[in-house]
């Protein structure tokens, strides 16, 4: 949920009292936020 709320991994990473290594491994992007990434990366590709 932070991630999706855009809390950058090192703040996730502390509240959580892991690394940043830990915090990416358990924390990695589910398919519908990559979709959104690229369907903006194309919006503003378009623009």
């Amino acid at each position: 949920m932070l991630r999706q709320a855009g809390v950058s991994t090192e703040v996730r990473a502390e509240m959580s009292g892991h690394s940043i290594e830990t915090a990416m491994k358990y924390d990695r992007p589910k398919t519908m936020e990559k979709e959104r990434a690229a369907e903006a990366l194309d919006e503003m590709a378009t623009n």
